[in-house]
């Protein structure tokens, strides 16, 4: 994610010794040739996060990262003891500091389902920020794609 001329943020999934999924940022300031990775996760899952809407989340990972006018959303998808995978947001003034997790914006209907791998993408001609994700149905193992509005579901949930 490019935030000016010399400085790009790339956020990954990593569990280091744990067996807990945690979202990461390294920070670049040469067009991305080198990453310096910051210790501190951005999503930290050592302790179980309890989120609006949600419950408890012990893991996070698989972010997408869009700049906006008000700073930066996240989405990521998210697990706990008693959730199924589900696709939550996070929100950053600076793209560094103070995530907050907002809530699922999907989770799967189905008990033996999830609702993964969501990407935030953002509308050429007018800007409205869209959300894709897919559905992974357990045991069958049947995937469907799906997308929305990000105004619509975060005013939907």
């Amino acid at each position: 994610m490019p935030v000016n001329a010399q400085t790009t943020y790339a956020y990954f999934r990593d569990n280091g010794s744990t067996d807990r999924y945690k979202v990461m940022v390294g920070t670049s300031t040469d067009a991305g040739l080198n990453f310096e990775v910051r210790a501190q996760p951005v999503i930290d899952t050592s302790t179980t996060l309890n989120v609006p809407g949600y419950g408890a989340m012990d893991n996070a990972y698989d972010p997408s990262v869009i700049r906006t006018s008000d700073g930066y959303q996240m989405v990521f998808e998210a697990s706990g003891p008693q959730q199924r995978v589900s696709s939550l947001l996070a929100h950053s003034a600076d793209g560094l500091n103070g995530w907050d997790v907002r809530g699922p914006l999907v989770k799967s209907g189905q008990s033996n389902g999830s609702a993964s791998t969501p990407d935030l993408i953002r509308r050429a001609d007018s800007g409205e920020l869209y959300l894709q994700w897919v559905n992974v149905h357990e045991f069958s193992l049947l995937t469907s794609r799906h997308q929305a509005s990000l105004s619509y579901l975060t005013t939907w949930n």
